[in-house]
């Protein structure tokens, strides 16, 4: 039987064997995987072995050539087009990447040679990591919308993998955003609201959420921070601290409670920025804070600054602060 012979690196190890060749043979079936185990087409240094036998760091996974040929994808990189995509890193390390995402780029292409940023991420850490880890893939952390800017982690070990989606599930990493909302928010107010998917919304790509009482519980505290004017109407600069992570959840709540973002014609803005060659909405994660003295060596607090756009659409609508 020919075999192709591959070595295990660090982020493969301690890892069931079964849950390795998973990763590395996203096309196989898991049944034909076990099957394959069990037969002695997929090897673990050279011998038979058991689904659940944990990998070390060197070992070799041994694959029967005629499997490789049916169910190994090509990775397309793209190179050119990323390569001359610039990517504003603010952090990164050997277990977490976090850029300042830019405008109307998606996290995950939704459909096919779209570029996305997780196929950028994806493609410079095959070419710049000296990691040789066959089970292992960088990807994002946590979701932004197309439209929205900010503050954007990707994994870049299965460790920092781990520890960023427990503490994000645990409620451990705080997320703060910037808005610009349509109307005149005259304090601060903390929104609590089950929201799930609007069944009514029919585009294959694109799906709205709604307020419901069978959806999931969002929280958010909303807080002003500057007031002006744009199209004759009132529009106010706010600060949104998120205590859950569900869909849309600042945008569609901004419109429940009568304050969409601005532009955001999709959550029942009355303006529309594109038309005026702006962009969409002013959405932007400002600040990650992260627990003191993490595995993963994190600092305290990350920032991403405002866009460019962002801040040249403030300087000419904000006329007055809270405080004025």
């Amino acid at each position: 039987m020919d075999f192709q012979k591959f070595t295990l690196g660090e982020n493969d190890t301690g890892r069931r064997l079964d849950k390795v060749v998973r990763k590395f043979l996203p096309l196989l079936p898991l049944s034909l995987i076990y099957k394959n185990i069990r037969s002695g087409f997929i090897r673990l240094n050279g011998k038979k072995t058991s689904a659940e036998t944990k990998t070390a760091l060197s070992d070799e996974l041994w694959i029967a050539s005629s499997i490789l040929e049916q169910n190994r994808p090509e990775f397309t990189t793209e190179k050119e087009t990323h390569q001359t995509l610039n990517i504003d890193t603010v952090f990164k390390n050997q277990h977490i990447w976090v850029i300042n995402k830019p405008y109307g780029i998606p996290v995950q292409k939704a459909q096919k040679g779209q570029l996305s940023l997780d196929t950028v991420i994806k493609s410079r850490y095959i070419t710049e990591s000296a990691d040789s880890s066959l089970s292992f893939k960088p990807g994002p952390l946590h979701r932004l919308d197309t439209c929205t800017t900010g503050l954007l982690a990707f994994s870049q070990s299965l460790a920092g993998a781990q520890w960023f989606s427990d503490a994000i599930a645990q409620h451990k990493i705080k997320k703060t955003y910037t808005g610009i909302l349509e109307g005149r928010l005259a304090s601060s107010m903390r929104w609590e609201d089950n929201i799930e998917q609007d069944k009514s919304s029919r585009a294959k790509t694109f799906r709205s959420m709604t307020v419901s009482q069978a959806g999931k519980t969002a929280l958010t505290e909303v807080i002003p921070l500057a007031y002006g004017t744009y199209a004759n109407k009132p529009i106010t600069l706010a600060e949104f601290h998120i205590q859950t992570g569900r869909t849309h959840q600042i945008r569609v709540q901004s419109a429940f409670h009568g304050f969409p973002l601005l532009g955001d014609t999709v959550y029942k803005s009355s303006v529309s920025l594109t038309s005026k060659g702006l962009q969409r909405y002013f959405l932007h994660a400002r600040y990650l804070e992260i627990p003191k003295d993490n595995p993963v060596d994190l600092p305290e607090k990350l920032t991403a600054e405002l866009p460019v756009q962002f801040n040249h659409f403030l300087s000419s609508c904000l006329i007055e602060t809270p405080n004025e």
